[in-house]
């Protein structure tokens, strides 16, 4: 029996349960990468604003003390995380406190940047974050010893991180999607043959009936499932026993009318819808000195004439 046809029991199963697959898989995916994205983001948001916000705290006795240099160590170590694109400190009117070294952004602000610099005299409690001009993530949070504005700090986020986390949970979802379609064709396979196995060996059993109404060919038939195509095959069984027993007694009968037919003293004869003489005693055959056998299969006009 054709796999993948679609007619088929298998074939309409195993469709049917790609499809259920695949549905349940879209469904999943997008609300599974919906929360799973969006918390994403929210972890590399509070992930900036906690390491511009560390920065900034301590810069401010090295700023303070003037030992500006005490810093390069500092922001070396902030930027080797793989989340950080570059680090910035500027003082409060933006220019670079510190000299470039390889490990520290020194270019000049860029306009969006200085869209961001506080009001002066405004109290910030939390990190400003802003999309830069490369469409990244960027916080700046000022660097305040008491009321004393000391500088800013600036920190932009390395967006490679946040794509590798995405791209290792849409393949992690298309991974859990590909073993659950190969499940669903296990479960379809194995169904579908529990389920096509009896009614294959019915189909075989009745072709066999077809050409031979007598043959007792592979009967009883052996089907161990107990699902609805095994209760078919069953009833086959008892459908066929019934045939042996009724085609036994149909025979006793016969039998006996032959027998009664054989010595009857009077012409017996029984014909078809047609006229043909089906069956003929002995009496009436030697009465019109006819042989038996001919009277089988022919017509009492063919016999006797019009």
């Amino acid at each position: 029996m054709p796999l993948f046809r679609y007619r088929t029991i298998r074939g309409q199963l195993t469709i049917g349960f790609l499809v259920l697959e695949l549905l349940f898989t879209i469904c999943f995916s997008v609300l599974i990468l919906r929360t799973e994205v969006n918390e994403i983001h929210q972890r590399a948001h509070r992930r900036i604003e906690q390491q511009v916000t560390l920065l900034a705290t301590m810069a401010i006795d090295a700023i303070a003390d003037n030992e500006t240099q005490r810093l390069g160590p500092m922001v070396q170590a902030l930027e080797t995380s793989s989340s950080v694109h570059f680090v910035r400190l500027t003082d409060p009117q933006g220019a670079p406190l510190l000299p470039n070294t390889g490990h520290i952004e020194t270019s000049p602000l860029n306009p969006t940047e200085r869209q961001q610099l506080p009001v002066p005299g405004r109290a910030i409690e939390r990190a400003d974050i802003f999309q830069n001009e490369e469409g990244n993530r960027e916080a700046v949070y000022p660097i305040q010893n008491g009321n004393q504005l000391l500088g800013y700090a600036w920190v932009a986020e390395n967006p490679t991180s946040e794509r590798e986390e995405i791209g290792a949970l849409v393949r992690i979802t298309v991974l859990a999607g590909a073993l659950g379609a190969l499940g669903c064709f296990l479960a379809s396979t194995l169904l579908a043959r529990s389920i096509t196995r009896p009614l294959r060996i019915v189909m075989d059993a009745t072709r066999r009936l077809i050409r031979d109404p007598e043959t007792k060919e592979g009967f009883p038939l052996d089907v161990p499932e107990t699902n609805e195509a095994g209760e078919l095959a069953q009833a086959l069984n008892l459908l066929v026993l019934a045939m042996e027993e009724q085609r036994s007694g149909l025979n006793d009968t016969l039998a006996l009318l032959d027998s009664m037919l054989a010595h009857a003293p009077i012409g017996f004869a029984f014909l078809d819808r047609q006229g043909r003489f089906i069956r003929v005693n002995n009496f009436l055959a030697s009465g019109m000195d006819i042989d038996l056998m001919d009277f089988l299969g022919h017509t009492a006009a063919e016999l006797f004439g019009a």
